[in-house]
């Protein structure tokens, strides 16, 4: 009986120290600033709820997020990364850490376009996220960076360089304004 308990006390200790850390990195001006801002206190919520080995990092410029997870990812510590955002922030998170065997990475779509999920669904439940099973993706490289759902040249890439300047339109979404920024 006392093996039995110290067994059990152990694997318990065990699942507490090999668990997975998470990391949600929030970009607060994805989804023009609505959705990634309305999305924190969710977020801390299920943290506190699940009692999740967990942080929030908040963003604070461009390429932030791709050094704050690279910073993390080369500690060696087993964990996965939510990107909170839209493209942008997905992209800035997959090359931080894609060189790291350590690594997962999953994606909350809150941002404005999210093409990305266009692919895979737009699934915005983190304890999906949390629970599900990572598969390997493929990546683009070009240029010492890596794209996960495109990498566009030519006139394309044209239109997408552009499309930033309309998306600060009011009511003007990622879509609209690809498609404005084509006209």
């Amino acid at each position: 009986m006392g093996f039995q308990i110290w067994f059990s006390i152990l694997l318990i200790l065990a699942s507490i120290l090999l668990k997975n850390k998470h990391i949600f990195v929030v970009n607060p001006v994805s989804g023009k600033g609505k959705n990634a801002k309305n999305y924190i206190p969710v977020i801390e919520k299920y943290i506190k709820e699940k009692g999740l080995n967990a942080d929030i990092y908040v963003t604070t410029a461009r390429n932030d997020g791709m050094r704050y997870v690279e910073n993390v990812a080369k500690k060696g510590e087993k964990v996965r990364f939510y990107s909170c955002g839209g493209d942008g922030t997905l992209y800035e998170i997959v090359n931080g850490c894609y060189k790291y065997p350590n690594v997962e990475v999953a994606n909350i779509p809150l941002g404005s376009g999210n093409d990305f999920c266009r692919l895979f669904g737009r699934n915005t439940n983190i304890d999906d996220h949390v629970n599900g099973v990572p598969v390997k993706l493929d990546l683009i490289e070009t240029n010492g960076q890596v794209a996960i759902n495109e990498c566009a040249m030519g006139v394309d890439s044209e239109v997408c360089a552009r499309q930033v300047k309309y998306k600060q339109l009011p009511l003007v979404n990622g879509e609209l304004a690809y498609t404005v920024s084509a006209l």
